[in-house]
């Protein structure tokens, strides 16, 4: 399996984080490591999370 991060979850994980900095660097960091472990390990287990409520395809997942 192939994770693709695209320019539209690059450019909102940015966003995010510069929010999430205002407050303190160091839980925007750690926010950021959870993500990425967490994209990382869905090639290990490709359906951990639920079933999108936004996509009928069954192979696409929320991550909560």
């Amino acid at each position: 399996m192939t994770i693709v991060r695209k320019r539209e979850y690059l450019d909102s994980l940015k966003s995010i984080l510069s929010y999430i900095s205002k407050d303190s660097k160091n839980k925007a960091l750690t926010f950021k490591s959870e993500v990425d472990n967490k994209i990382n390990n869905l090639a290990n287990f490709p359906h951990k999370f639920r079933p999108s409520v936004h996509n009928e395809d069954e192979n696409v997942r929320d991550m909560i």
